[in-house]
Order: structure tokens, then sequence, then C-alpha cells
């Protein structure tokens, strides 16, 4: 996320990625506004399914908004994402110039990071993490919900707690 790049170019595709990251938004789903908190939020259908979708934005999101603002004025964008292919190609460039040993790197695996990494693995339940991705069954989401040695200790200090609390032995 720090690395500054020789190339200009790579770091939109990155921030872009980042976004990703941080939203679940798939490269063709853009539409952000204010919703009933005040705050803004992703309020858009998925171009693929046709299902609603919300997502409220963070820190990190809004910065790269930000970022990006004089680049979309005077549009109703939000962001100027390059085409997919593009940046499916500078993906690869990014992870070669930053050490990332990773041969199928795209842009679709942000949605794949933003699912597991930055939603199931801090707590957020898959059948939220489902409507966030603007599935339209939450078996779609369940390829996500690899569980982690870290999460199954969780679970069961989690459970280890409920139990100490709730049970006695005589």
């Amino acid at each position: 996320m720090n690395h500054k790049f020789t190339f200009d170019g790579y770091g939109k595709v990155r921030d872009m990625f980042i976004f990703s990251c941080f939203t679940g938004m798939a490269h063709a789903d853009e539409m952000i506004q204010r919703s009933f908190d005040g705050d803004l939020w992703i309020v858009k259908k998925r171009q693929k399914t046709s299902t609603p979708f919300k997502i409220k934005l963070c820190g990190i999101t809004k910065r790269i908004i930000a970022r990006y603002k004089r680049e979309v004025a005077g549009t109703n964008l939000v962001l100027l994402v390059p085409y997919i292919a593009y940046c499916n190609r500078v993906l690869k460039k990014i992870a070669a110039e930053v050490g990332i040993d990773k041969t199928m790197i795209t842009y679709h695996m942000a949605r794949h990071t933003f699912a597991t990494t930055n939603a199931l693995a801090q707590g957020i339940r898959i059948e939220v993490v489902s409507r966030m991705l603007g599935h339209t069954n939450i078996k779609t989401a369940q390829i996500y919900a690899k569980v982690t040695d870290d999460m199954l200790a969780k679970g069961f200090d989690e459970m280890a707690d409920i139990y100490s609390a709730k049970y006695s032995l005589a």
C-alpha cells in the first residue's frame, strides 16, 4: 500500500485495487452517495446479477476518492478506473516490483481479499458479507469462508468465555 512506484500509472491501479480490497467492489460497479447516517456509501446493483448492495466507505477509501477528486470533476463519477485488461497487466508488474510471487494476480482478487481478510477474518458474519458483495445466494459467499487456525482459536476462546460464565461444575 505504501510503495512508491517509478511509473505514476502503477500507483493509480494500486489505489483502485486497494479501494476494491476495502469495499469488495467489482471493477464494473461504481456509485457513491450519502445515506441515512450521513456517511458515504456505495449503493448500487451489481452489474453482473442486478442484486442491490451497500457498502459504507471507511477512512482509506475516502482518502482514495479524495486523491482522484480533480480527475472526475465535472462528471458524475467518483473514480475513473482504467480498463480491466490494463489493470490486470499492471497488477502483474506491480507484484513483480514489490516482490509478490503471484503468477495469476487479477483485479478480481481484491474482492476476494475484501471478503476473506477484511470481512470474514475480522468477524463479520457471512450473511452480512454476502449482502455487501451483492450476492444473490449465500452459497456464493461461502467460497470465501475459509476457516484459518486463528479464526478457529478465536472461536474456541469465545466459546470458553461463554461456557465459563454460564456453566459450573459441582
